[in-house]
């Protein structure tokens, strides 16, 4: 039998939780996704490519709580616009905010579909037992499910609104520049050119979006899933400032955990993708990795 030292050991632990992350995403590609994105090839094309990301790969294959939230996502995404069985949807709705609180803007955009499809006993029972994970944490003595930021003691914000405005505005441009390039750490950051490439990218998809998104008949659950995600991302901001006493200090991998349902609303747009946008889309992805690596392996090493 292969002994394993004490040194040893937390690496491979560390390893077969990373590739354990690695099914759990491979599974979602492979049959919730696949499936959402069936007869649109260049929408399959784009968000595999998008997956290729160095933001996606760090938020999603670390030892985090991110990886069964996406897979979740795919699967009551899914569910919900196959017309799942109600018991399955209220069973899943229990899930997701029991793995991650994250699961909420989900939720919403899950309940608001509900609602748009005219099953609303399955709307109010889903929305009844998402509040669930309340109720477990409360007896765990977890208020806010353990959040550090919900939980530890805040003192005021000592600024102007003024001041405020511009700091939520950097903790915006932080979350969106670090979906595709989170880093970890400040030393480890994209360069210029790739951030201001990555915003243009951002603003042509987001475009295109705008223009689709009007004729989609389920465009309000989408909007309700986009409000609960932007109120989320202010609360965790504030909060994170009262405690921390800076702006800007959470990263964009929340969105990964989101990813499967951000597809779905975009897959209107992405299918009107053509061939040139998405060969200028994979050599986005390309060089990005090209530099992410050369940079990681000067600081980590081979």
């Amino acid at each position: 039998m292969l002994a394993i030292t004490p040194v040893e050991a937390p690496e491979l632990r560390l390893l077969v939780l990373r590739l354990l992350s690695l099914i759990l995403v491979l599974a979602a590609v492979s049959v919730p996704l696949r499936r959402l994105t069936s007869g649109s090839e260049a929408a399959a094309v784009a968000g595999l490519l998008l997956l290729l990301l160095p933001g996606a790969a760090e938020a999603l294959i670390r030892v985090s709580n991110d990886a069964p939230v996406f897979l979740w996502t795919a699967i009551v995404v899914e569910r919900t616009f196959h017309r799942a069985p109600s018991w399955t949807l209220v069973v899943l709705l229990v899930i997701g905010p029991l793995l991650k609180l994250t699961a909420f803007p989900v939720v919403a955009f899950v309940l608001a579909l509900l609602w748009l499809q005219s099953r609303r006993r399955t709307a109010f029972a889903g929305a009844i037992a998402s509040l669930v994970v309340f109720v477990v944490q409360a007896a765990r003595g977890w208020g806010w499910g353990g959040s550090l930021e919900l939980n530890a003691p805040k003192r005021m914000i000592a600024e102007s609104l003024g001041e405020t405005a511009i700091g939520l505005l950097r903790s915006a441009y932080t979350f969106i520049k670090t979906v595709f390039w989170l880093g970890e750490w400040s030393f480890f950051r994209a360069p210029l050119f790739l951030v201001v490439l990555w915003f243009l990218l951002l603003l042509v998809l987001g475009v295109v979006i705008v223009r689709s998104v009007r004729k989609d008949p389920f465009a309000a659950a989408h909007l309700a899933g986009a409000a609960v995600a932007t109120a989320a991302c202010v609360v965790f901001a504030v909060f994170h400032r009262r405690l921390f006493g800076q702006w800007g200090g959470f990263g964009g991998y929340y969105a990964w955990a989101w990813a499967p349902w951000i597809f779905v609303a975009a897959r209107p747009a992405l299918a009107r993708l053509s061939t040139r946008f998405l060969g200028l889309l994979a050599g986005f992805v390309f060089l990005t990795n090209c530099f992410w690596f050369a940079e990681a392996i000067m600081l980590y090493g081979s």
